[in-house]
């Protein structure tokens, strides 16, 4: 396989994205063979055993599917915990980039587990920038009533 009979030449920027399968481990594998500069992510990890397995085969990223994880009764925390212990144990230089992402939460603890970066949408965005923000106002408007009541 080259890249250049698909008219991709390199130094060109593009991503590969794969899937988690055995098809998808074969292709990063040979991907990387004929051209390691081509990024490769790795979308849909659901476990942390999917996360080794594609840090080995080569995978540049590992997107775990935080939110889907959870509704699947997985506890998204351990497992990109355990994917980035076996990540830096190895030295890899597989990145986590935790997706799926539904509530500021999410991002936090994804990040606090060990993911690199996160994919965030902008409305979780806004609200982790400006949720403290309205609940600290409406806490010191309260807080201002009662000590002007206080005075008058």
């Amino acid at each position: 396989m080259r890249l250049s009979e698909y008219g991709i030449s390199s130094g060109r920027e593009i991503v590969i994205n794969t899937p988690m399968s055995f098809i998808g481990l074969e292709l990063v594998k040979r991907i990387k063979e004929h051209d390691s500069a081509v990024p490769v992510p790795g979308t849909a990890k659901y476990s942390a055993d999917q996360g080794i397995l594609s840090s080995i085969a080569g995978y540049d990223y590992l997107a775990p599917y935080v939110n889907r994880m959870k509704n699947c009764r997985s506890d998204p925390c351990l497992e990109i915990r355990e994917m980035r212990s076996f990540i830096d144990y190895r030295g890899l230089k597989t990145r986590i980039l935790a997706a799926s992402l539904e509530e500021p939460s999410q991002v936090t603890d994804a990040l606090v587990a060990g993911a690199h970066t996160c994919t965030v949408p902008l409305a979780i965005l806004k609200a982790m920038m400006y949720m403290r923000l309205h609940f600290l106002r409406s806490r010191f408007s309260t807080v201002m009533v009662k000590s002007w009541d206080k005075h008058i």
